[in-house]
Protein backbone atom coordinates (compact mmCIF):
# COMPACT_ATOMS: atom_id res chain seq x y z
CA UNK A 1 0.00 0.00 0.00
CA UNK A 2 1.65 3.53 -0.34
CA UNK A 3 0.35 6.37 1.61
CA UNK A 4 0.36 10.17 0.18
CA UNK A 5 0.60 12.70 1.94
CA UNK A 6 1.28 16.17 0.46
CA UNK A 7 1.25 19.41 1.47
CA UNK A 8 0.77 22.55 -0.83
CA UNK A 9 4.00 23.39 -2.41
CA UNK A 10 5.62 26.00 -4.99
CA UNK A 11 7.14 24.39 -7.82
CA UNK A 12 10.78 23.25 -7.88
CA UNK A 13 13.04 23.75 -11.10
CA UNK A 14 14.09 21.14 -12.87
CA UNK A 15 13.55 18.85 -15.79
CA UNK A 16 10.71 16.71 -14.92
CA UNK A 17 11.19 13.62 -16.06
CA UNK A 18 14.62 13.77 -14.37
CA UNK A 19 12.34 14.40 -11.24
CA UNK A 20 9.92 11.70 -11.80
CA UNK A 21 12.96 9.29 -12.58
CA UNK A 22 14.24 9.59 -8.77
CA UNK A 23 10.88 9.15 -7.44
CA UNK A 24 10.73 6.26 -9.35
CA UNK A 25 14.00 4.39 -8.19
CA UNK A 26 12.96 5.18 -4.33
CA UNK A 27 9.76 3.90 -5.04
CA UNK A 28 10.45 0.57 -6.74
CA UNK A 29 13.51 0.39 -3.78
CA UNK A 30 10.69 0.36 -1.54
CA UNK A 31 8.44 -1.79 -3.11
CA UNK A 32 11.69 -4.47 -2.99
CA UNK A 33 12.21 -3.92 1.05
CA UNK A 34 8.31 -4.31 2.11
CA UNK A 35 6.93 -8.06 2.74
CA UNK A 36 3.16 -8.37 0.90
CA UNK A 37 1.26 -5.99 2.72
CA UNK A 38 4.21 -3.95 3.79
CA UNK A 39 3.32 0.09 3.47
CA UNK A 40 5.38 3.00 1.24
CA UNK A 41 4.86 6.40 2.53
CA UNK A 42 5.55 9.54 0.35
CA UNK A 43 5.55 12.73 1.68
CA UNK A 44 5.56 16.18 0.21
CA UNK A 45 6.18 19.20 2.08
CA UNK A 46 7.23 22.96 2.07
CA UNK A 47 10.12 23.65 4.32
CA UNK A 48 11.24 27.11 4.71
CA UNK A 49 14.68 27.73 6.36
CA UNK A 50 17.40 30.35 6.23
CA UNK A 51 15.27 32.94 4.00
CA UNK A 52 14.87 29.89 1.72
CA UNK A 53 12.43 27.82 0.53
CA UNK A 54 13.07 24.02 -0.36
CA UNK A 55 10.49 21.22 -1.31
CA UNK A 56 10.60 18.00 0.91
CA UNK A 57 10.10 14.87 -0.71
CA UNK A 58 10.22 11.94 2.05
CA UNK A 59 10.14 8.42 1.25
CA UNK A 60 9.54 5.89 3.90
CA UNK A 61 9.00 2.05 4.09
CA UNK A 62 8.06 -0.59 6.53
CA UNK A 63 10.69 -3.10 5.67
CA UNK A 64 14.08 -4.50 7.05
CA UNK A 65 16.00 -0.47 6.50
CA UNK A 66 19.44 -0.64 5.74
CA UNK A 67 21.99 -2.63 7.22
CA UNK A 68 24.63 -0.41 9.32
CA UNK A 69 27.53 -2.10 7.48
CA UNK A 70 25.55 -0.50 3.74
CA UNK A 71 24.91 2.91 4.89
CA UNK A 72 28.02 4.34 3.69
CA UNK A 73 27.69 2.16 0.24
CA UNK A 74 24.21 3.19 -0.92
CA UNK A 75 24.80 5.47 -2.88
CA UNK A 76 27.66 3.96 -4.97
CA UNK A 77 27.74 3.17 -8.38
CA UNK A 78 26.79 -0.74 -8.63
CA UNK A 79 26.65 -1.34 -5.03
CA UNK A 80 23.18 -3.79 -4.47
CA UNK A 81 22.35 -6.05 -1.52
CA UNK A 82 19.27 -7.40 -3.78
CA UNK A 83 19.53 -10.83 -5.20
CA UNK A 84 19.36 -11.62 -9.00
CA UNK A 85 17.85 -8.20 -9.46
CA UNK A 86 18.84 -4.35 -10.24
CA UNK A 87 22.48 -3.19 -11.12
CA UNK A 88 22.89 -1.32 -8.34
CA UNK A 89 22.78 1.99 -10.33
CA UNK A 90 19.47 3.20 -8.53
CA UNK A 91 20.50 5.48 -5.89
CA UNK A 92 23.49 6.46 -7.46
CA UNK A 93 21.56 8.25 -10.49
CA UNK A 94 19.17 9.14 -7.93
CA UNK A 95 22.14 11.52 -6.16
CA UNK A 96 23.55 12.60 -9.45
CA UNK A 97 19.93 13.92 -10.60
CA UNK A 98 19.35 15.60 -7.49
CA UNK A 99 22.48 17.00 -7.06
CA UNK A 100 22.73 18.50 -10.27
CA UNK A 101 19.59 20.27 -9.94
CA UNK A 102 21.24 21.68 -6.88
CA UNK A 103 19.18 19.37 -4.11
CA UNK A 104 20.36 17.30 -1.51
CA UNK A 105 19.26 12.97 -0.95
CA UNK A 106 20.30 11.38 2.21
CA UNK A 107 18.92 8.04 4.19
CA UNK A 108 17.14 9.50 7.04
CA UNK A 109 15.28 7.69 9.97
CA UNK A 110 11.59 7.27 9.68
CA UNK A 111 9.66 10.05 11.02
CA UNK A 112 7.71 7.71 13.38
CA UNK A 113 10.82 5.94 14.68
CA UNK A 114 9.84 2.65 13.45
CA UNK A 115 12.15 -0.33 11.60
CA UNK A 116 12.22 0.59 7.65
CA UNK A 117 14.19 2.97 5.54
CA UNK A 118 13.40 6.52 4.65
CA UNK A 119 14.84 8.91 1.89
CA UNK A 120 14.91 12.46 2.05
CA UNK A 121 14.92 14.62 -1.03
CA UNK A 122 15.30 18.27 -1.31
CA UNK A 123 14.94 20.36 -3.99
CA UNK A 124 14.72 24.38 -4.09
CA UNK A 125 11.78 26.12 -5.21
CA UNK A 126 11.32 28.05 -8.25
CA UNK A 127 11.29 31.60 -6.68
CA UNK A 128 7.76 33.93 -7.12
CA UNK A 129 9.65 36.55 -9.51
CA UNK A 130 11.08 33.84 -11.08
Amino acid sequence: MIERHFGKCPPVRGVQNEVKQVLSNLISNAADAVDIGGTIIVTLRCVEAGGRTTVNMLIEDDGPGVADEHKERIFEPFFTTKQDVGTGLGLWVSREIVERHGGSIELAEREDGSRGAAFSVMFETIPENG
